[in-house]
């Protein structure tokens, strides 16, 4: 709780509490300065690790907080505008706000939805409420207040209003994610009616199931309405700044599923399958995933920043100097030209909560692939030497090298 109450930060996040407690006189709101001694800052530490920040009891403390200032059950919006627990939290916990009030307040609550209704609100509070982009919150908003094809709409309202331009990758990415293809198989059946949106001869419209529903439950309605504004804000607050022609914003965090639905990529994949890079062929898209803090009984992998802006990493083994791999980083052929590596680095894969990672932007491959042997297993890699397009901010470079 310290860092917490110092910081103001209300998100519960482990990983930004933790650095908040590293660099908290860089991160501290105003003009003020604070030092943790070493003992203090392992105490602290110890106590994140321990703590479970979607306790319910957490949960339902903060819910009650908000419940009293307000005289009434807040509603989503209002955990943001008044400084309140981060409403994900609630989103994460029990799949959907819906589910915690008819949960634990059904006597005051008095609000059901059909088993229908209530998947769409969880698939909407869980998945497109959290993309970290605006085009499919913005396509549904526009179709919820049009109710018609909005291709020419839709694209002005983006450039204008939002700053982007909808390529066709994305807008096949946007269609994906609407009409649950993206998701892995696993998902796909647990949100089978998540269909939203389809597409018509002059442009997309509400799929019929769901239009239905918002047509005779008002109450669906404004809670669909509401969760589409929250993404919208949520946006606009974290990930607008976007960097180049990428839908990323420098240091924030994102989830392996997030790179996959931001790249455009036609699935989401799981992370074993990723493992530290994969190449996607359709996008030429290279992520780089790193995870800094290593265990102490991990292969032998020395990923290492040099400076803020070179990083030494390793290939994937058994992998040669000659291999497709390093043609991906290095560029050699003509078809990889344009391949874009992005660098992602997280500080501690152990978190069970805060499974992102730093996103750090556009990275570069000097020089020639330097060939290694393994030293436990005796596999072929080689190291790549990268020099970062923007040097690594200073507060999350020290949090980031830092042993603590």
């Amino acid at each position: 709780m310290i860092p917490i109450a110092l910081s103001g930060d209300r998100s519960y996040n482990k990983d930004s509490i933790r650095r908040y407690v590293s660099e908290g006189t860089r991160i501290i709101p105003g003009a003020s300065t604070i030092h943790f001694d070493e003992i203090s800052r392992k105490r602290i530490f110890q106590s994140i690790d321990s703590a479970r920040m979607n306790d319910v009891k957490l949960l339902r403390e903060s819910f009650e907080q908000l419940k009293y200032r307000q005289g009434r059950i807040p509603s989503i919006l209002d955990f943001r505008k008044y400084g309140s627990i981060d409403v994900n939290k609630y989103f994460v916990k029990f799949d959907s706000y819906y589910a915690f009030l008819v949960k634990y307040y059904s006597d005051e609550y008095k609000v059901r939805l059909t088993p229908e209704e209530a998947s769409i609100i969880e698939f909407l509070s869980k998945k497109v409420t959290n993309m970290k982009r605006i085009y499919e919150l913005a396509l549904l908003q526009q179709l919820l207040q049009q109710r018609r094809r909005v291709s020419t709409y839709y694209e002005k309202t983006l450039e204008m209003t939002y700053h982007k331009k909808l390529n066709l990758q994305t807008e096949e990415s946007v269609v994906r994610n609407l009409t649950n293809e993206f998701p892995k198989e696993e998902e796909r059946k647990k949100y089978k009616d998540c269909v939203l949106i389809k597409k018509s001869s002059e442009g997309y419209v509400l799929e019929d199931k769901f239009e239905k529903m918002l047509n005779e439950n008002l109450e669906f309605l404004k809670m669909v309405d509401e969760l589409i504004q929250y993404g919208i804000e949520n946006y606009q607050e974290n990930y607008s700044d976007s960097y180049k022609d990428t839908d990323f914003q420098l240091y924030q965090k994102y989830t392996y599923e997030d790179v996959c639905r931001l790249l455009n990529w036609q699935r989401n994949m799981n992370a074993q399958n990723i493992g530290g890079y994969f190449y996607d062929a359709t996008t030429k898209t290279l992520p780089v995933f790193i995870n800094y803090d290593k265990a102490e009984d991990a292969i032998a992998y020395e990923d290492r920043f040099v400076t803020r802006e070179n990083l030494i990493a390793l290939s994937k083994h058994p992998r040669k100097v000659n291999s497709s791999d390093a043609d991906h980083f290095f560029k050699r052929t003509e078809s990889d030209k344009e391949n874009k590596i992005l660098l992602f680095v997280r500080k501690n894969k152990d978190d069970k909560e805060a499974k992102e990672f730093y996103f750090l932007g556009e990275v570069f491959a000097q020089g020639e692939p330097i060939p290694i042997k393994m030293e436990k297993t005796g596999d072929d890699a080689f190291e790549i030497n990268y020099k970062l397009d923007v040097p690594v901010r200073e507060d999350i470079y020290e949090y980031i090298v830092s042993e603590a």
